[in-house]
Formats: C-alpha cells, structure tokens, sequence
C-alpha cells in the first residue's frame, strides 16, 4: 500500500527538560513560536486522528509538522519591531 507519512513533532520539551534549559532561551523560544507556547504532547493528538482517519485516505508520503508555527517560513512572528 501507500505511506501516508508521519507526523514531526517539534518544540516539545519535557517537564524535566525545562529545569535545564535557561529561562532566557526558553522565552525566546516561546517569543519566536506563534502559538506563544511549547508544546505538549497533547498537541500531536489532533494530527495523528487525521493520518489514521478516512479523511486522509488521499494523502501519501507527507509528513505533518506539529510545532505550533515556529517553522513556518523564514517569518518573524509577531513582527519584531523597534521600540
């Protein structure tokens, strides 16, 4: 049969990553992400339904990425802005 793909999630970090990370890389990640969060695993839930449901029965070889926007282009989201 037909891969559909997979699913890539990305910005994700474990509760007990985040002790480790310092907080200034931690906002800026959140800063640069335009969901304004890290994501959860929760988060995977909704792309995972839709590769394993007929609604995707005519998507092949494509992987979805779950990473709240960050990766969407070379974008700066919100627009930095001097001030």
């Amino acid at each position: 049969g037909l891969s559909k793909g997979g699913i890539i999630p990305r910005i994700g970090i474990a509760y007990s990553s985040l002790t480790r990370i310092a907080s200034g890389l931690l906002r800026l990640i959140i800063s640069e992400t335009p969901a304004g969060r890290i994501g959860e695993p929760e988060d995977i839930t909704g792309a995972a339904v839709f590769l394993a449901s007929g609604a995707s029965d005519f998507v092949t070889g494509k992987y979805i990425q779950v990473e709240g926007g960050r990766h969407a282009g070379d974008m700066a989201w919100p627009p930095k802005t001097k001030g």
